[in-house]
């Protein structure tokens, strides 16, 4: 499984209600207008960080830090490209429907009253 989150703080939080629609408007429009082309960009873009963060000793080991830290495999981490290349316009998408239904998330964005 995957995980995200969307952090905002607020100045001032009686607007929250109207982020929160413009977030989830976005995430209902965003991926209702991607197209494959779109997707493929998206994927070069994508595989050429990679590369670019394995370059830096520094960026490449806080990468195997984070992917570890979140439950992740030093071998999912080396299969990540490939399984990039293989993700589906269909699939993204359907991704995208799971998260607009999830009421967990959409029931805990909330402002914070002050940055931490």
């Amino acid at each position: 499984g995957s995980s995200f989150g969307i952090y905002a703080y607020f100045q001032k939080p009686e607007n929250a209600d109207k982020i929160k629609s413009i977030i989830l408007q976005t995430l209902k429009e965003t991926p209702e207008k991607l197209t494959n082309a779109d997707l493929q960009k998206i994927k070069k873009r994508m595989t050429a960080g990679l590369i670019y963060q394995n370059d830096n000793p520094s960026a490449a080991a806080e990468l195997v830090v984070r992917w570890l830290g979140t439950g992740y495999t030093l071998s999912d981490l080396k299969q990540w490209e490939g399984n990039l290349n293989r993700l589906t316009l269909a699939e993204v998408k359907s991704a995208a429907q799971r998260v607009r239904d999830c009421s967990y998330f959409w029931g805990n964005i909330r402002p914070r009253k002050e940055k931490p």
